[in-house]
């Protein structure tokens, strides 16, 4: 089973150093960088059999009935591009949503690279690197492309149409297969720099690779790269930077409005007492409300100037985006080997490994609270505003019951808590994936597979400076509630007046609740009047940090057999027949805060889950016509496949163990009809399939805090807790796809042209 191709060796190749604005990436016209896969120009009788990603049937051309871009080396190595994600996310039909530029304001998978075809989701297009599943490497089963060395592309299939008969589960959008050089000879090194026009985001990467054959029959090769992206600041570090802003409008009932332009959070990090329904602060400086300046003093709340519609322009207010990455930073290493070794003209074995870390860190979002009641007996009120407090009833309690008291005199306060932490999120992951398969030809022109493959991904995430403000729900007045709710910021923040020692201290220490004072052990009253003017034990005690742990394993079994049944006037019968075993894993643990919801912003709490996926699949190609009139070549092609699921784990909105099974059928027909030597037409109709994905299936129930207008209490925004979570009664998406497309490839003067349409 000798080799197609005679390499040689190449020479080192050492790219320029490279000065790219990092903050918006120019592109230039596809069709120069990413082309349809172009046909052989010798004839077919010279070609050996090739396997063209989208379709498990061996050719001897490139004319498939899905349209396929192929993404080669040298197209990345003109662009100075260092990462395959980042080419494949210019193309047309791919949305960059999950990269180092849109991650601002995210918390999960931070610096990953996910690509999105067609902009229908990450888990909705399959990754496959040599034509092989490659590891998941989120908790939704998707696939980061930093795993895999750039400087070992040879080139990259972009299947952009259903192909879950070929492939399976989450072909829905397409099929990105990466294809390694195996057949690499010499040493290969490159190195590069870039910075953006400010100064900033800051880019270093080096990549080495070297291949050398093993005697006469077999062959091995090894690389691996470095990237380092330093990241960009918030938006205000450019001059095009905008702002939104929730406020609250003095004048009418709605609690929030949209604001654009220099707007921002109609609080900042010295409070603001507004009015509403648990008091009011309009007595001292009219209907603005009252905000206070470093030293806690009140002064008036600047509302701006309102606008049209929902907006605000100016004022006193924290920068919706001062806490958002224009880009993440980024550091990330992997390597990949391979090595193969003939046993005989039929017969070769192989083994292809692969380890990668990336290591990715965005700004968070502060903690801000819209409507906290501030009661007359905290000490920390300047004697001004508490001259001013009413005695109002609280009928918009905030927090857990320790803070609900009914006739109390209290202020209602917003703030931001920029002064207190700028939390970051973090994510850090590992991946392992080990390959290993033997593959041969029999009978004269058949060609069969076997592999096994094990992966495995270590993901730890964390929230850090996270505010600890409770469980998200619990009874008003059980004390035993109370006490579990682990609200550490409210204990804190509600201060009162130690009658043994004439010092602040905190409420629930005083309680006459044993459980809810050994509950708040530890806390230091929290003084939230003017910025900076906190105890930093105060803010030790309120904040912690989030801690999310992934473990992921898959393994895969599976063989493959394709060749040709019987010949027709108009050519062969192509057939591929094959099978899958695959088991996938996950755990995910989290630390005792989140698992009981306690902090701003929560993950989930632990779950587990195990798939167990038995498949086997069909694909046949039958030429109808071959050199005739208005049709030099028809072909048609059919493929099937049947999958078996079994599912287990424990989690989901249930919080209980759970086992389900389903079945699936994933089918294609499509055709292929060749005018002459410069029209072609091509058809494909699919129904595709994706199975429901871990966090679909097993992801606990978990809260957000996004505004939602209640329409029938006078539009006024609403902060209510959102839940959403998974399900093991889950089944799987269906997908039906039409596809329908012309390829020309003029003649003459324009020779080498080739436009596709579909």
């Amino acid at each position: 089973m000798g080799r197609d191709t005679v390499n040689h060796p190449k020479p080192l190749r050492t790219r320029p150093l490279l000065m790219a604005a990092s903050a918006l990436i120019p592109t230039i016209a596809m069709p120069a960088m990413a082309q349809e896969t172009p046909a052989p120009t010798e004839s077919p009788a010279s070609e050996a059999p090739i396997v063209v990603t989208g379709s498990r049937l061996q050719r001897t051309t490139f004319d498939t009935p899905s349209p396929v871009t192929t993404l080669g080396s040298d197209d990345l190595a003109r662009r100075g591009i260092t990462n395959i994600a980042e080419a494949i996310t210019e193309l047309p039909s791919f949305r960059d949503s999950t990269g180092p530029q849109t991650q601002g304001f995210g918390s999960f998978n931070v610096g990953a690279r996910i690509v999105n075809l067609r902009g229908l989701g990450v888990t909705r297009n399959l990754i496959l690197v040599n034509g092989r599943r490659f590891a998941p490497s989120t908790r939704e089963g998707s696939v980061d492309l930093n795993f895999i060395p750039s400087i070992l592309i040879e080139r990259t299939e972009i299947v952009t149409g259903g192909a879950s008969a070929a492939y399976g589960s989450d072909a829905i959008t397409g099929v990105v297969n990466v294809i390694l050089d195996e057949d690499l000879v010499g040493l290969k090194a490159e190195a590069d720099y870039g910075v953006s026009e400010q100064g900033d985001g800051d880019r270093y990467h080096a990549a080495l690779a070297f291949g050398s054959p093993i005697g006469d029959r077999g062959h091995f090769v090894i690389g691996g790269e470095w990237a380092d992206q330093k990241g960009i600041g918030n938006c205000f570090t450019r001059d095009w930077c905008t702002s939104g802003a929730i406020v609250t409008h003095p004048g009418g009932p709605n609690n929030f409005i949209r604001s654009n332009n220099d707007g921002g959070f109609a609080f900042n990090s010295s409070g603001v007492l507004k009015g509403g329904a648990i008091g009011s602060a309009t007595n001292l400086f009219g209907t603005g409300g009252v905000t206070f300046d470093a030293n806690g003093n009140p002064i008036a709340y600047d509302t701006g100037t309102r606008a049209f519609g929902l907006t605000q322009i100016g004022g006193d207010h924290t920068p919706t985006y001062l806490n958002a990455n224009i880009t993440v930073p980024v550091q990330r290493y992997s390597f990949n080997a391979f090595a193969d070794y003939e046993l005989s003209d039929n017969l070769r074995i192989f083994v292809d490994g692969t380890y990668g870390h990336v290591a990715g860190q965005l700004l968070q979002t502060s903690f801000f609270t819209a409507g906290m009641p501030i009661f007359a007996d905290n000490p920390f009120i300047p004697d001004e505003v508490r001259a001013q407090l009413p005695a109002g009833q609280n009928t918009q309690p905030t927090g857990p019951a320790s803070l609900v008291r009914p006739g109390a005199a209290a202020f209602s306060m917003a703030r931001s808590f920029d002064d207190f932490a700028r939390g970051y999120s973090t994510s850090k992951a590992d991946t392992y994936r080990i390959a290993a398969g033997i593959d041969g030809k029999f009978g004269g022109g058949w060609n069969w597979d076997a592999s096994y493959q094990y992966s495995r991904t270590d993901r730890n995430q964390r929230v850090e400076d996270n505010l600890i403000v409770g469980a998200a729900a619990f009874p008003i007045g059980n004390p035993a509630t109370i006490a579990q709710s682990n609200a550490l910021f409210y204990f804190a923040a509600d201060a009162v007046v130690d009658p043994a020692t004439g010092n602040p201290t905190c409420r629930a220490l005083l309680s006459a609740d044993p459980d809810l004072r050994a509950a708040a052990q530890g806390c230091v009253p929290l003084n939230l009047f003017g910025a900076n003017n906190y105890d930093p034990a105060a803010k030790d005690y309120i904040y912690g940090t989030l801690i999310e742990d992934i473990k992921l394993e898959q393994h895969v079994v599976a063989a493959n057999v394709a060749g040709e049944l019987t010949q027709l006037p108009a050519g062969p019968i192509s057939l591929a027949l094959g099978g899958e075993y695959r088991v996938d894993r996950i755990d995910v643990t989290h630390d005792d805060l989140s698992n009981l919801y306690a902090y701003f912003q929560n993950f989930g709490s632990d779950y587990n889950g195990k798939t167990e996926v038995i498949e086997g699949f069909a694909e046949i190609g039958v030429p109808v016509f071959k050199d005739e009139p208005g049709a030099q070549a028809v072909e048609l092609n059919a493929a099937i496949r049947q999958t078996h699921y079994r599912i287990s784990g424990f989690g989901s909105y249930l919080q209980t163990q759970a086992n389900n099974s389903f079945d699936a059928t994933a089918w294609k027909l499509s055709a292929n009809w060749e005018v002459n030597d410069w029209l072609r037409f091509r058809v494909s109709r699919s129904r595709d399939i994706r199975a429901p994905n871990f966090a679909e299936l097993f992801l606990a129930s978990a809260s957000s805090f996004t505004p939602i207008v209640n329409p029938f209490k006078g539009n006024i925004a609403q902060n209510p807790d959102l839940y959403n979570g998974g399900s093991p009664f889950v089944r799987p998406e269906k997908a039906d796809t039409l596809g329908i497309g012309m390829i020309l490839q003029p003649q003459g003067a324009l020779d080498g042209l080739r436009l596709s349409v579909d």
